[in-house]
């Protein structure tokens, strides 16, 4: 039938888990006898939005990076952790000191002195 675990600990886990699945499930489907009974369809769930890629990108020390770096936006090496930057504040950040990305190697237009 299904490989379930031996231990006890693991066991009670599973059941908690799948006690809060069932709570979830008869959730929607309260929601979803109510917008029947009232002759509504349910509203269908839609995914949160993604924010758009920016342009540019910085990680800063302390968050895993060893000097804060600027990245191309869609940097795959630090997707998701860098702050966005507009290219302004991008050649503002290199000429303070920030090191280019290793991965991405982001290359600015030649910086206007």
């Amino acid at each position: 039938m299904y490989d379930l675990p031996p231990d006890l600990p693991r066991l009670h886990t599973l059941r908690t888990w799948i006690a809060l699945q069932l709570d979830h499930i008869n959730q929607a489907i309260a929601v979803a006898e109510k917008a029947q009974q009232a002759g509504q369809a349910p509203a269908p769930k839609t995914e949160p939005a993604t924010p758009p890629t920016p342009d540019w990108g910085i990680t800063r020390q302390g968050r895993g990076a060893p000097t804060t770096e600027i990245h191309q936006g869609d940097c795959w090496a630090y997707a998701g952790r860098m702050e966005p930057l507009s290219r302004e504040q991008a050649i503002t950040e290199l000429r303070s000191g920030a090191q280019p990305c290793d991965v991405c190697r982001p290359e600015p237009e030649p910086i206007p002195e």
